[in-house]
Order: C-alpha cells, then sequence, then structure tokens
C-alpha cells in the first residue's frame, strides 16, 4: 500500500478488478474509508457482516464493507479492554479479572472471574477459546463453564492465535506453526521457523493468510504450503488484520484501512 507515488496508488485502486469482487484477483487491493479514520484503532475483528474495532479510548464501533462506521455503546465503555473478538454470534472482550460477553453493546459479565492470567482469546464452535500465561489452553461457553484442553502449558511460547476450519491455529516465538484440534491434541505444520517474521495471521476459507514484517502477503495451505500474494512489500504499514466475506481487511499504522481480494 506504501506508493510513494500518489498517482500511481490512485490509478491501482481505481481499476474495477480490486473494486469488484467478480473481477478481483488474489492480493488486488483498495482503500475503504477515508485516510487514517482508523488512527486510534487498537482491536479489529470480524462477525455479521460487519467490521467491530475497539479504539484507544474503549469505545466500540461497527463499520459497513463500504466503510460506513457507527458507535456502538457509550463511549468509552471498553476503557479497561485487554483483549477483543468478534466471532460468530457475538463479540467477547477481557478486562481485568472478567470476561464479557455482547451481541450489540450491552455488555453481560461472563462467569465469576478468574481471567487474570489470560493472554489470548478467540470463538470456535460457539465457544471461547483462551491462551494462559503459562501457555495452558481452555474452552469456555456462554454460561462461563470453562474446562483445561489438553496438557498444562502445551502453548506456552504462542504468540499468534487464529481459527480455521474447527482447528486452532498458532504460531510460536520459533516461528513454528501448529494445528490443535478440539482435544487438545495438537501437531507441527510446515517446517521450524518457516513463519518467524508473521506479524498477523487469520483463516478464510480452507486456508490462511498472513503478513510478514516486510510487508508481504502469504496464502498456506493446511498443509504447511505457501504462496505470496500480490507485490512485495504491499502491506508494510500493517499493524491489524482480519477476514470477512472473502477479502482481508487490513489497518495501517497511519490509520487508513483497506480490503484485499483473496480469489
Amino acid at each position: 500500500m506504501k506508493w510513494k507515488n500518489l498517482l500511481v496508488a490512485t490509478i491501482v485502486a481505481a481499476i474495477p478488478c480490486v473494486a469488484s469482487p467478480a473481477f478481483a484477483v488474489p492480493g488486488a487491493w483498495e482503500q475503504v474509508g477515508k485516510t487514517g479514520e482508523w488512527v486510534e484503532t487498537k482491536f479489529l475483528s470480524a462477525t455479521a457482516g460487519a467490521l467491530w474495532s475497539v479504539e484507544s479510548d474503549g469505545t466500540l464501533y461497527m463499520t459497513t464493507e463500504k466503510g460506513a462506521w457507527e458507535q456502538v455503546g457509550p463511549a468509552g465503555n471498553l476503557k479497561d479492554v485487554r483483549a477483543f473478538v468478534a466471532a460468530e454470534d457475538a463479540l467477547w472482550a477481557l478486562a481485568g479479572d472478567n470476561l464479557y460477553r455482547t451481541k450489540r453493546g450491552g455488555w453481560t459479565k461472563v462467569g465469576d472471574g478468574g481471567w487474570a492470567n489470560t493472554t489470548f482469546i478467540t470463538v470456535m464452535g460457539g465457544d471461547l477459546w483462551s491462551i494462559e500465561k503459562d501457555g495452558t489452553l481452555y474452552r469456555t461457553d456462554k454460561a462461563g463453564n470453562y474446562k483445561q484442553v489438553g496438557k498444562k502449558g502445551d502453548w506456552s511460547g504462542t504468540q499468534i492465535l487464529t481459527v480455521l476450519d474447527g482447528e486452532l491455529w498458532t504460531i510460536e516465538k520459533t516461528g513454528t506453526l501448529y494445528r490443535t484440534d478440539k482435544t487438545g491434541a495438537w501437531k507441527q505444520v510446515g517446517k521450524t521457523g518457516d513463519w518467524i517474521n508473521t506479524q498477523v495471521m487469520t483463516g478464510m476459507n480452507g486456508e490462511l493468510w498472513s503478513i510478514e514484517r516486510g510487508g508481504d502477503l502469504y496464502r498456506t495451505q493446511k498443509n504447511g504450503e505457501f504462496q505470496k500474494i500480490g507485490k512485495s512489500g504491499d502491506w508494510k504499514g500493517t499493524s491489524k488484520m482480519t477476514a470477512l466475506n472473502g477479502f482481508l481487511w487490513t489497518i495501517e499504522k497511519s490509520g487508513s484501512l483497506y480490503r484485499t481480494a483473496t480469489r
């Protein structure tokens, strides 16, 4: 996205194959909304046909695929949130020792605390999946009932967590990719260290999508085979990424929102 020549960027964004999914090619991208409108975004996720973001002041917003956004709930309602995910039929957030859930901004406390040591959360099969500081994996239902999954500490090196087709996918500090099923059974995917430079990753349509520190976009199959998509460095400024309706949605450090075709 970081072309120095503004004219070139304007021409590329105007190509019909970028703007229309019917003509899109993998790696084609376009800016959505106004430049810099998401500069204060702290968390970005997607569900129910919309993007959901939490600003640094704790305000929740919903954004359509055309870039139209609206505030959801009171301003600053999520000021103390340290983890956030929108998935399936609800939004989930961690604040202090508590877990909260909502469908539209009226947050309800789930369970009776015990979340102070949770570092990662995601949603799969209607349940919340979380990893503690010590690397232990837990599964929690909508009522707050939780249970340990797998062996204690098996995910201690986790740096990135996402979901793809009913499995958890994680990247460890070593840059190694793993897949974990609902029983907690895990196995390495691909070669050790192949994802050492990965900054963000998400799953969509049977594939993993990741962006490297140098700004390159990769598509990874479930067997670990990967392929670079698009032009080198086009996503160099990316700080956040999510998936929605066949597109990757990214926010750059400049605060601008982009969508990238995957088909």
